[in-house]
């Protein structure tokens, strides 16, 4: 039911404007509606507006509301080189969870961003055999000082133990194999709660 709700929440942000945050870089922001468009935001204050383009040069990201939970999508860049890309903010504190969900329909061959990673599926790459869509979904960790995040795509052990090591239980856990990947979630939370300083 839960993915269900993802995949709809897809379909409606990227299909018409939702009430939306526009988040600025300074900090302030403007309350209106947006959509997310191939990497772009469009935002109008008033549903009778024309939609105004937005990018990572103006403005930090957008977060969606009118559903259970607000939606946060934020620019990041994964390296020097690499371009800005929209990711969903799925934890935030010392530690932030990002994730980047990459659609392949192979009807038309497009790539789009997608929305929401379901966080309970212990596979981050999956096949849709009703809709004959491929989704992959890239998983980043950062501190607030650090500059790139750090992708736990490959390697999640190794990872993980590194990143977060002098965190005792985090490090028993994962060694133990309590914690695995489809557990990032309670891992940065943990993280966040109990030995972040």
């Amino acid at each position: 039911m839960r993915l269900l709700i993802f995949i709809l929440l897809f379909q409606f942000i990227h299909a018409q404007d939702q009430e939306a945050t526009l988040n600025f870089i300074d900090g302030t922001s403007l309350i209106g509606y947006g959509s997310i468009k191939k990497n772009k935001i469009k935002f109008r204050l008033t549903k009778d507006d024309d939609p105004d383009i937005w990018n990572e040069d103006m403005v930090k990201g957008i977060t969606f509301h009118g559903f259970d939970f607000d939606i946060k999508f934020e620019y990041l860049k994964t390296s020097k080189n690499a371009f800005y890309r929209l990711f969903e903010v799925i934890e935030e504190g010392n530690v932030s969870l990002y994730v980047e969900t990459l659609e392949f329909t192979s009807i038309n061959n497009r790539i789009n961003n997608g929305i929401r990673f379901n966080i309970s599926k212990k596979k981050y790459f999956n096949e849709e055999r009703d809709s004959g869509k491929l989704n992959s979904t890239s998983i980043f960790i950062k501190r607030m000082d650090e500059e790139y995040p750090t992708s736990l795509n490959f390697g999640f052990k190794k990872k993980v133990l590194k990143y977060f090591s002098g965190c005792i239980r985090i490090e028993e856990n994962i060694k133990s194999g309590e914690w695995f990947s489809n557990d990032i979630q309670t891992i940065v939370r943990y993280y966040n709660d109990i030995c972040a300083e």
